[in-house]
């Protein structure tokens, strides 16, 4: 995830400087804000993916260039359906595109979707939860949870 998005940028980012406009969105993931259990590789990639963002939205302020962040939670591809655990509010690939349109159009710098009715992000997968209940400070723990990237769900 990190070094595919890192060359593609590397590819087309001259070019956009070149001509003093472009538009960058790259695709994070809401397993990038936490580690999660068997998400070692792919919580990490999407971390650095999001920093990535972070950094290249600073570094590129008044060239012209806009750089948007869009954080999905679960969508149903090939990949997906091989997964072996729960997959709270599974998105269609229509659904995620939709999103992200809208993340275009906005104006702002990142998205993450799905969102609860409240506002908020969905809830840690349930292996998730599990170990958050096992640890003495998992009422801390689920209260972070609930809180992560409420200001970017809308």
């Amino acid at each position: 995830n990190f070094t595919g998005c890192a060359r593609v940028i590397g590819a087309v980012l001259p070019g956009m400087v070149a001509r003093g406009q472009g538009h960058v969105v790259i695709t994070g993931s809401l397993s990038g804000f936490r580690g999660l259990p068997g998400a070692i590789g792919y919580g990490a990639s999407k971390a650095g993916v999001m920093a990535l963002a972070e950094s290249m939205q600073a570094d590129l302020r008044g060239s012209g260039i806009t750089v948007q962040v869009a954080n999905p939670g679960f969508i149903r591809t090939r990949l997906t359906a091989m997964n072996d655990f729960a997959m709270p509010q599974l998105m269609e690939p229509a659904q995620a595109a939709d999103q992200i349109i809208r993340l275009m159009e906005s104006g702002r710098f990142s998205r993450s979707f799905p969102c609860s009715y409240h506002g908020r992000p969905i809830s840690p997968p349930p292996r998730m939860c599990a170990i958050a209940n096992t640890n003495p400070r998992s009422r801390r723990l689920s209260r972070i949870d609930e809180n992560v990237g409420s200001t970017e769900c809308s």
